[in-house]
């Protein structure tokens, strides 16, 4: 068997050598939201009575680690939803379903919550369900809501977590919140990157001056390319974007406004734990919008458009984003946060509480390498700076004639990022040095341009 198989099988769980086999049902966790008085109320939908569970255990965590590390709570199987103190904040929840023997099913997504309720809360709206034969991602539960909640809790910022199924039968209202932050993973065609009841309920909250952050690798392909005459007024007319093209490719992606521009974010190529996202959408602003992500790509495509102003039919300012990969799939934490911190940005959050801001400064200069490698044409060196310093970058080929040298004046203390073009070079291997002007060292790795 292989792992996509997962998903077209009831787990079994045997309770001995000798008895019988568990059939219990997979949990679906609805909402995950924080309420006055230090607690969080937990919805989940009702069970049908088909298998052997016989309760419902609840799993509290932390976003440190991602670890389950506090008391479970086990609820009757008629409970559908409960209220309980927070034994942390933000807290991570997790549902398994249990039968007499406390045999446990497969586990439902993790979500997450913080703060104290609606008030100025923002709300992550996990919308991936494509899983299985075919997807990049075949497991039957994940935990993708996370990547938003840790991002934003850097700012010690408030938000609850729900499924679009809570959205659309009604059980949370997009109205109270600050920001929306929609996640549809490499949902696609098939199972529908917005479903016609999603766009009316965005378009009401946007015509209302709401705040809305879409990410996806489907959304213009869906929408645009493949989608009927309202699902093309929806992208081009409230997110401001039309499709360009299919797959911009495995590349970095330069941030181009607010306090990370020029820097650059990855997404998983299918080597770095996540999944791997192989066709991330390229844009083209439309009817006012602007890109604010851009795909490194020969030739470059937009990977995020933002508007901020009117829609159809509004009565208030509102602000849109759509990114053409799913945020889940960026990979390093740190620069996750850029990306979040870039989507606050363009969605009118210029100053924001006070928090972690300061990212964890490195103590020494150290070269990361260069990503993608081998590649074609562009790649991006990162390294590591103690402290702010003027950067110098030569190449090399292998006869150790030097080919390039590069100024790059002050580079900020941390991670950093310098994007290469090679495409006037022939293919091979090269070195590369950095050295840093007050810094005695000198840093040398070795790519490979392929044509």
């Amino acid at each position: 068997y292989t792992l996509s198989n997962l998903t077209d099988y009831t787990l079994l769980k045997y309770t001995g050598m000798s008895g019988g086999a568990a059939n219990l049902s997979q949990p679906e966790l609805l909402s995950v939201v924080s309420v006055p008085g230090d607690s969080v109320e937990i919805t989940w939908t009702p069970f049908s009575g088909v298998g052997d569970e016989t309760g419902i255990k609840i799993y509290f965590g932390t976003l440190e680690g991602i670890e389950l590390t506090y008391t479970d709570t086990i609820l009757p199987l008629d409970y559908e939803s409960v209220v309980l103190p927070k034994p942390a904040d933000p807290v991570v929840v997790v549902l398994v379903s249990i039968d007499d023997e406390e045999n446990e099913s497969i586990q439902s997504d993790t979500y997450a919550t913080a703060g104290s309720g609606y008030e100025d809360s923002f709300l992550i709206v996990d919308g991936f369900t494509r899983t299985g034969s075919g997807a990049s991602y075949v497991l039957p539960y994940h935990d993708f809501a996370l990547a938003p909640a840790q991002a934003l809790s850097n700012w010690n910022m408030s938000y609850n977590t729900c499924a679009t199924k809570a959205v659309t039968d009604g059980l949370i209202d997009l109205q109270p919140y600050s920001a929306v932050f929609w996640n549809v993973g490499d949902e696609s065609t098939i199972d529908e990157s917005f479903s016609d009841n999603e766009q009316e309920l965005i378009k009401s909250y946007l015509r209302q001056g709401g705040r809305f952050a879409a990410t996806g690798s489907e959304i213009g392909w869906d929408l645009d390319n493949k989608g009927s005459a309202t699902d093309k007024d929806f992208i081009r007319n409230y997110f401001k974007a039309a499709y360009q093209v299919d797959d911009a490719g495995s590349v970095p992606v330069k941030i181009l406004t607010g306090p990370y521009t020029d820097n650059y974010v990855e997404f998983d190529d299918g080597s770095n734990g996540v999944y791997q996202e192989d066709y991330p959408d390229g844009f083209t602003p439309v009817n006012g919008g602007s890109a604010f992500l851009e795909y490194q790509s020969n030739p470059v495509y937009v990977a995020g458009v933002n508007f901020h102003g009117t829609v159809p039919g509004g009565s208030a300012e509102c602000y849109t984003a759509v990114v053409g990969f799913p945020f889940e799939t960026v990979w390093n934490k740190e620069e996750r946060f850029a990306l979040m911190r870039t989507l606050l940005f363009v969605l009118g959050y210029e100053e924001l509480p006070t928090g972690n801001k300061n990212l964890v400064i490195p103590e020494e200069f150290r070269l990361e390498g260069n990503y993608p490698n081998p590649f074609n044409a562009t790649t991006v060196i990162r390294f590591n700076l103690p402290e702010q310093s003027d950067i110098f970058l030569t190449i090399y080929d292998l006869a150790g004639r030097e080919i390039i040298l590069e100024f790059h004046p002050m580079a900020s203390a941390g991670r950093n990022a310098l994007a290469l073009n090679l495409s006037h070079f022939s293919s091979g291997i090269y070195i590369y040095a950095l050295s840093a002007g007050n810094i005695n060292k000198k840093l040398y790795g070795k790519m490979t341009l392929l044509k």
